[in-house]
């Protein structure tokens, strides 16, 4: 899962050679790998339909799991196979994302400015939208000309504005309300963004 959502080949070529070593090394009966690879076969479906993609893409419309490991009765054949059906659905997977990373941005920047006040981090949006959290950030960047943790600030910064503007909380109950663990970091965010501190700010305005 891990290597494919990466497009890291190399990493899940390494893991494929340990479990086929091991099933080697153990003399595992035909019975059980053919389990196995049915399992990583659903596995790899999971991924690609997580994706809003379709199997079929990689595998071929008429594709049968069963039909096929009844044509195939070697450890280096099933081996050969996963290692050509990983590949190709890491480079499957490389051409959602590539033609669709302003949507998925999209729909970060909607997520954030609606869920801003919850502990946000861009692992847990990576997460939730099946990036990685490298890729992830690098196109956000891209898209809106800011990093995540500064877009995320920024929008937590102009909700407290508003807040001070229009209700009688206090400072530190502004900060916890739009997302701010610390009064510290609130003030140093703010001064920031604003140029002013919180109350200097409720006073003038």
């Amino acid at each position: 899962h891990k290597g494919i959502e990466n497009f890291d080949t190399v990493y899940t070529d390494e893991i494929l050679n340990r479990i086929f070593d091991l099933v080697i090394k153990k003399k595992v009966r035909e019975k059980s790998v053919k389990e196995l690879i049915v399992e990583i076969f659903i596995g790899i479906g999971k991924v690609i339909r997580e994706y809003n993609g379709d199997i079929y893409n990689v595998f071929g419309d008429d594709f049968n799991i069963f039909e096929f490991l009844q044509k195939r009765s070697t450890v280096r054949e099933y081996k050969e196979w996963l290692n050509g059906v990983i590949n190709d659905t890491c480079d499957y997977i490389k051409d959602i994302k590539i033609s669709r990373p302003k949507s998925i941005v999209a729909e970060v920047v909607d997520y954030i400015e609606q869920y801003y006040c919850n502990d946000l981090t861009l692992k847990t949006l990576a997460n939730m939208f099946y990036f990685n959290p490298l890729y992830l950030g690098q196109i956000f960047k891209k898209e809106t000309g800011e990093s995540f943790n500064d877009f995320l600030a920024r929008v937590r910064i102009e909700n407290a504005i508003r807040l001070l503007k229009k209700t009688d909380m206090k400072v530190y109950e502004i900060a916890e309300k739009v997302g701010f663990k610390g009064i510290q970091y609130y003030y140093k965010i703010f001064k920031r963004v604003t140029g002013s501190t919180p109350t200097a700010f409720r006073d003038n305005n």
